[in-house]
């Protein structure tokens, strides 16, 4: 007897220094209470008188009261249930340890525990008479637990990996010893006196010290659904390959707005409405309408990153799909936030400030890439630059302000008369460029003709004395094919043919169609 007690003494002391892992405290106060037990039956082995035998029979009882309840808790904690462990629990399971330890005190009044004790005249160890009633109820109590305990460690099993799925048959297996013993005790034992069920104890103990030690117990405890799955931020559904739902987490219930229902068992189709999105959006960002949305607000929206895998059994064979959804929601808002920022600061960098139009280097690119397309398709190209007669004068004359609001109304006027894949720029101060594709020469020049006699008639707003002045522009012309140089040598025959209109009195457009120039030799306006 002193070996099973070194034995749980032993075992307490390893689960104390890993009280923390899962399962272990319990199991520690189990062997607590199993040494206390064992201890109390080396002074009862020893003893010689009745009174003295029934009293460290009554200590050694109050361990035998709490082992079923602590072993069932450890279970529980093992095959991770013990979110099920609480304060109502705990008072359930120790209404009748409580009773037994009372009634094991106040036995000479009632015998409801055992009749008496006496001696073996062959052994000399203490015997006792006859087991009352509770003891009945109590080893009843007793075996429900370990039965308990055992179905779940059972359950645990087939969940389990291979090599936790050892560990825990050891620990169900642990069971078996104290069990036989008592089992031994009731119906015929070869050696009155002797408790074999105190002997299981210590076989019990052996196997856990086993687990302990060559099964790494209470360092590699297995990880549980609960805290893989559960825990996980992304939603996870998992399907077989008839496409019913085999595994739902608790975040894809909740992405879904599917919180209550059984969906175990149920196809996902009929039960998840937005399913035909999500299966489609098969490693992808779907977009789906949020549930939570008022009737009063606008639609609102969620994205979903969806991501599939194919689950393979041990013969590399499809038994089912994993999606994994997560909501990217917040990801897809801060993106088109950013992207609307870039647009509007692009925006800005190739627009005209005052006029709203495209700017000088914009006006650049627009110009390359329209000049290599015509030479490309073989299609005519025209530039025309607009320039505003006495701009300096009319600034001078009748303010800044003036001078911005005639050139917003040469803008607006420009605009309006301009088909879609015509480019607008604003070249300098009192300049515009326009480029327009697939257009002639001539063409071109009955549209410049055009926006010169709509300048003309215009008019523009004085700024200090809020009366209309009339304003002209004068107009230089080049394109392609007549010009078939780069593009600096056709901006600078361009800017040639409006020199041209100003020297020759202004308000006229000029159509250049001479030779190509060096852009170097271009006059300046």
């Amino acid at each position: 007897m002193a070996v099973v007690t070194a034995i749980e003494l032993v075992i307490v002391f390893f689960t104390w220094r890993r009280r923390a892992t899962t399962g272990a405290r319990y199991l520690m106060w189990l062997f607590v209470a199993m040494a206390e037990s064992s201890c109390a039956y080396i002074f009862l082995y020893a003893s010689s008188s009745p009174s003295v035998l029934s009293l460290w029979y009554q200590i050694a009882n109050l361990g035998f009261a709490v082992a079923g309840p602590l072993y069932l808790l450890f279970g529980l904690e093992y095959t991770q249930m013990g979110q099920h462990i609480n304060g109502r629990l705990l008072l359930l399971l120790a209404i009748l340890p409580a009773v037994t330890v009372l009634l094991t005190w106040t036995n000479p009044l009632h015998h409801l525990i055992f009749s008496a004790f006496s001696l073996n005249p062959i052994n000399g160890l203490g015997v006792l008479e006859g087991s009352g009633a509770w003891s009945i109820v109590q080893l009843g109590y007793t075996y429900l637990c370990v039965l308990i305990t055992t179905f779940l460690l059972l359950r645990a099993m087939m969940r389990f990996p291979p090599f936790f799925r050892a560990q825990a048959g050891i620990i169900a297996a642990a069971a078996v010893p104290p069990v036989f013993g008592s089992l031994v005790e009731l119906f015929n034992n070869p050696m009155p006196g002797f408790d074999w069920h105190v002997l299981g104890y210590g076989l019990s103990g052996i196997l856990l010290a086993v687990v302990i030690r060559r099964q790494y117990m209470f360092n590699l405890v297995p990880l549980a659904r609960a805290q893989i799955i559960d825990s996980m931020a992304d939603g996870v559904v998992v399907l077989d390959t008839a496409d019913l739902i085999v595994d739902i987490n608790l975040s894809a219930r909740h992405l879904l707005k599917f919180i209550g229902g059984a969906l175990i068992g149920q196809p996902a189709r009929k039960v998840l409405p937005i399913w035909p999105e999500i299966e489609r959006g098969q490693d992808a960002v779907i977009t789906i309408p949020d549930a939570t949305t008022t009737s009063k607000a606008p639609l609102a929206v969620r994205h979903i990153d969806t991501h599939v895998t194919p689950l393979l059994d041990q013969h590399k064979r499809v038994i089912g799909r994993m999606f994994i959804l997560r909501d990217v929601t917040l990801i897809q808002q801060q993106k088109a936030e950013i992207q609307a920022l870039q647009d509007r600061l692009r925006a800005e960098a190739i627009h005209d400030e005052l006029t709203g139009l495209y700017n000088r280097h914009y006006f650049g690119e627009a110009l390359a890439l329209g000049l290599a397309q015509a030479r490309r398709d073989n299609l005519p190209f025209s530039l025309v630059i607009l320039d505003v007669d006495h701009f300096k004068e009319i600034n001078e004359a009748r303010g800044d302000a003036a001078g911005d609001l005639l050139l917003q109304q040469a803008a607006n006027l420009l605009t309006r008369s301009t088909r879609g894949g015509d480019v607008i720029c604003r070249y300098g101060g009192d300049e515009f460029a326009l480029l327009l594709p697939n257009t002639s020469l001539e063409d071109a020049f009955s549209c410049a003709e055009r926006w010169r006699h709509g300048m003309e008639k215009l008019g523009a707003l004085d700024g200090t004395q809020g009366a209309l002045f009339q304003f002209t522009v004068s107009l230089g012309m080049a394109g392609y094919p007549n010009c078939e140089g780069s593009m600096d040598e056709l901006l600078a025959v361009a800017d040639q043919a409006l020199y041209t209109a100003k020297k020759s009195g202004r308000n006229r457009t000029v159509l250049w169609r001479q030779a190509p120039v060096n852009p170097s030799d271009a006059p300046t306006p």
